[in-house]
């Protein structure tokens, strides 16, 4: 291979098996072409690393191998393999057609592979690509804790699906956000729900002190913690909707909180009114210190369609017309809903929208299913009057 091609050969080695011996033969046998070859020692990780990340090309011509990390690092940087065509490495990279297979022991075997690559480099470099792609998407470290997280849940010591999955977004509310999740905590006659926080990139991470604080309740899989960048609330809803589980979606901002029959009283009734895919109620507003208030603008908007009589079917009608009757922190529906409406990437709110995402979501759902409006309050809506502009505020209108 050497006399025929202007390359070089590298031979990497953990000292041979502590020995000379083989390397002095190697050398004796490779004296006609001995400024083409180089001897190296991987004692040092980091070196080796730098070494073999120069290479164009490894070749692993072992006769026994368990699990090869110099291949996947090899792959991981991009590099062309050859390696021997044994069973561990058959089921790993050359059936999937990841590397360039040379029998063991078999000299002319290492000869054609090596001469195919040289002689088709594109072709090699496109097989280095798409193992790069591959060995990048199951061995990264991110990965592989994402995939033992996935396995952790499946074996829940709850393993019963939830019949409610409430999704609460959060941003830098941590205090606000543990008195929500307490409030669903402390449902009366309701058990079978789970509860999914997806913290919106806040500032300081929360998800190490609610780790501590609720872990009785994560190990069980009642509760199910995510964080992702920063993307407003309607990205942090539709990731909680990915994870989702349950047969009926709900959701309630970090400053809110649920009464104790929110989750019996909407399942209730969707369960008696089987026509009905999406429930709406009354929620209860209060200052940010948690006192009630009855006349803020909220009260007033919300209050003249609550009383009007005739919400439980008129809801679709009202949203039609432009006008928002929906409290968003009182909502339940059905999984169909977004199994039906849900986009190719698993979005149902558009984050393209600044505000009002819920207002746009719920006038969709109106024209494809039917909703309902249950006479009770399920729900404490902290409001922000200070902020004319906040966004929780606009929400509704």
């Amino acid at each position: 291979i050497l006399k025929k091609h202007d390359i070089r050969l590298h031979i990497l080695g953990s000292d041979f098996s502590g020995t000379k011996e083989i390397e002095n033969k190697m050398k004796e046998d490779l004296k006609d072409v001995k400024s083409k070859v180089r001897f190296y020692k991987w004692k040092n990780r980091k070196n080796f690393n730098k070494t073999l990340r120069k290479m164009d090309l490894l070749i692993l011509p072992s006769h026994h191998e368990t699990f090869p990390f110099v291949i996947l690092e090899a792959m991981a940087a991009g590099i062309p393999v050859i390696c021997s065509k044994i069973q561990n490495l058959n089921e790993l990279f050359i059936n999937s057609n990841l590397a360039y297979p040379v029998l063991p022991k078999n000299a002319k075997s290492i000869e054609s592979s090596v001469d195919f690559c040289i002689n088709n480099v594109n072709k090699t470099n496109t097989t280095a690509q798409k193992a790069q792609e591959k060995i990048r998407e199951d061995y990264l470290w991110d990965n592989i804790i994402e995939d033992y997280k996935k396995l952790y849940n499946s074996f829940s010591l709850d393993d019963t699906k939830p019949t409610v999955s409430t999704i609460i977004p959060a941003h830098n509310r941590i205090n606000n956000l543990k008195k929500c999740i307490n409030s669903i905590l402390n449902q009366k006659d309701f058990d079978g729900y789970e509860i999914i926080v997806v913290d919106d990139g806040s500032d300081a991470n929360p998800l190490p002190e609610l780790e501590r604080k609720y872990s009785k309740y994560i190990r069980s899989g009642k509760i199910r913690l995510y964080r992702k960048t920063n993307g407003g609330t309607a990205s942090a809803r539709n990731l909680g909707l990915k994870k989702a589980r349950g047969d009926y979606i709900t959701f309630l901002d970090d400053d809110d909180l649920a009464l104790p029959n929110r989750l019996r009283d909407l399942t209730r009734f969707l369960e008696k009114n089987p026509k009905k895919d999406f429930v709406h109620a009354k929620a209860i507003t209060t200052n940010i210190r948690g006192k009630r208030i009855n006349n803020s603008t909220v009260c007033k908007y919300f209050e003249k369609f609550w009383t009007s009589g005739n919400l439980n079917e008129n809801t679709a009608k009202i949203l039609q017309s432009n006008k928002n009757c929906i409290h968003s922190q009182t909502v339940m529906f059905r999984r169909k809903i977004y199994d039906l409406l849900k986009d190719r990437n698993g979005r149902l709110f558009d984050e393209r929208l600044k505000f009002g995402e819920d207002f746009a979501l719920w006038k969709r759902i109106s024209k494809k299913f039917n909703i309902g409006f249950l006479d009770k309050y399920v729900s404490k809506y902290a409001w922000h009057p200070k902020n004319k502009t906040h966004k929780k505020n606009s929400l509704n209108f």
